[in-house]
């Protein structure tokens, strides 16, 4: 709350699964891709006033996880009478899935609101279907809530910095 913009990283274990090995490098690729790329997505924050989030691209291996799943009961729940809009459906979700972004603060408000209980998190792992994985997939909906939107930014191809233009020409970011 105390910042305007945040970077949100972690570890990124993924120890159940061989085929996900690559995938924080995949997730810090998108998200710091260069020290241009990183002045880009912060030159898109400072601006465009309307932009909440910027989200990593989707991993490949990660096939149809970027759906709802046994996650929507329990983000119904979560955010039962709090005035958030209706949650969207599969295929308009942008699943946050690994839980790394950039963000405006306001953009976690919503969700920061919600006020979820620490004891809500169960430590017992499970790949899909816990509190942490309905929280993960409300990340991108708490932005919307916020009146804000959300860019996706794919791994860089290594050729050349990312740009605010590069940001500018995706299909669900406007100015």
């Amino acid at each position: 709350a105390h910042h305007d913009v945040v970077l949100h990283l972690h570890t990124k274990r993924s120890a159940h699964s061989s085929h996900l090995a690559e995938w924080l490098p995949f997730l810090l690729d998108c998200l710091l891709p260069s020290p241009g790329g990183v002045n880009a997505i912060l030159e898109a924050f400072a601006s465009t006033p309307r932009l909440g989030m910027v989200s990593p691209s989707h991993f490949p291996s990660l096939g149809a996880a970027t759906n709802w799943g046994p996650n929507r009961a329990l983000a119904e729940v979560l955010t039962w009478g709090a005035g958030w809009p209706r949650l969207p459906d599969n295929g308009r979700l942008v699943s946050l899935a690994g839980s790394m972004f950039w963000a405006r603060s306001s953009a976690l408000v919503p969700l920061q609101e919600l006020r979820i209980p620490l004891a809500a998190f169960d430590d017992t792992y499970a790949p899909d279907g816990t509190v942490a994985h309905a929280v993960e997939c409300l990340l991108g909906v708490s932005c919307e809530a916020a009146g804000l939107q959300q860019l996706v930014v794919g791994r860089a191809d290594g050729l050349r910095p990312l740009r605010v233009e590069d940001l500018r020409k995706q299909r669900r970011f406007r100015s």
